[in-house]
């Protein structure tokens, strides 16, 4: 069963996410740096620091009403009992129990031992990269102090919402009806497979293809990635990208980001020959550092600013082992985008 769902909830979460990563979504960091700024200094920093290991709530976000907006979001959160709150807000979904026992161990401020420590950096990581010292001591902060904790993002919430969020939502709810009834339009006609793939834009994921209920919720700020969480036994979550490609993520830029971006990731001689190899065989990120004698981490960095391009498309089976592939019609669209600016008048 398909589920399509409306909220800009996830928008206002998942912008927070872009604003704090910038770098990793083809976003220009002063313009994020200036959103940023508009907040007093104490909600900023707040912001700034519970974003270094909030997650983006995906598993409390589909009980949302369809439709709603994110001053409604801010208020079902804020009914929320403070423990629930906490959950919400700061506790990732489906932690293993190693993990669990180490951030309840920080709740009693204990000492980690080593193992507790590894458990925490791995399940918190940003971008193929472990917890940085300071992210830690964020972690640990939040963990003994939870009702300050979620006081303060609260509130920082509620300032961004003012400063930035309302109006933003204004601009792009538009765009969320259109990527809904476009998708509606696709289910009619598709495979769900198929369906998924137009969605996320190269992304194949077993587990969302054989999900017996499955919830699609549009997002302007997450284009051209997606966000995916487990909402329980058979039943998922996939927010997809819905911003057009004529459309900035920053207003008023008459460029668009995606083409700009999409010729800077080909403006480099590796990725052009990660692209050539994958025009063959599909390929994990081992398989291409073996054949090209890099390091795997480099080859994933490539790997992922050709996903941000939308120029290779990935498939992560149940054991999450990724295989890359180029994706045609993302250097077809590529094609039409600049041969479409390029004719525009000024």
């Amino acid at each position: 069963m398909l589920r399509w769902h409306l909220n800009t909830t996830y928008d206002l979460f998942i912008s927070l996410f872009v604003l704090h990563r910038p770098k990793g979504f083809g976003l220009r960091a002063s313009w994020a740096a200036g959103v940023r700024q508009r907040l007093e200094n104490a909600q900023r920093e707040a912001l700034e620091r519970f974003q270094q290991i909030a997650p983006v709530p995906l598993t409390w976000l589909p009980a949302l009403p369809e439709g709603g907006d994110a001053a409604g979001g801010l208020d079902a959160l804020e009914a929320l009992p403070r423990q629930e709150r906490f959950r919400v807000l700061f506790v990732p979904s489906h932690l293993a129990a190693e993990v669990r026992a180490a951030l309840e161990a920080l709740g009693r401020k204990e000492d980690l031992t080593p193992e507790m420590e590894k458990a925490l950096r791995t399940r918190y990581r940003h971008s193929g990269r472990a917890l940085k010292p300071q992210e830690m001591e964020t972690l640990r902060a939040v963990w003994q102090a939870p009702e300050a904790s979620v006081d303060a993002y609260c509130e920082a919430l509620r300032a961004y919402h003012e400063a930035f969020f309302a109006e933003e939502e204004t601009r792009i709810r538009p765009y969320l009806r259109a990527a809904i009834e476009e998708g509606r339009g696709l289910a009619e006609k598709l495979p769900r497979a198929d369906l998924l793939i137009r969605l996320s834009r190269g992304v194949r994921l077993a587990a969302l293809e054989t999900a017996s209920e499955l919830t699609l919720a549009p997002s302007f700020w997450s284009t051209p990635l997606i966000f995916t969480d487990a909402l329980g036994k058979g039943a998922h979550v996939m927010v997809f990208g819905a911003r057009p490609e004529h459309v900035g993520l920053i207003p008023g830029v008459t460029v668009p980001d995606e083409l700009v971006g999409s010729l800077k990731a080909l403006a480099d001689p590796t990725r052009l020959r990660i692209l050539k190899y994958l025009l063959d065989t599909p390929a994990t990120p081992t398989d291409l550092a073996r054949h090209l004698r890099l390091r795997a981490p480099t080859v994933v960095h490539h790997l992922r600013v050709l996903r941000l391009a939308g120029l290779v498309q990935i498939t992560i089976g149940e054991g999450h082992e990724r295989l890359y592939a180029l994706r045609p019609e993302g250097l077809l669209h590529l094609q039409h985008s600049l041969t479409n600016y390029l004719s525009q008048p000024e």
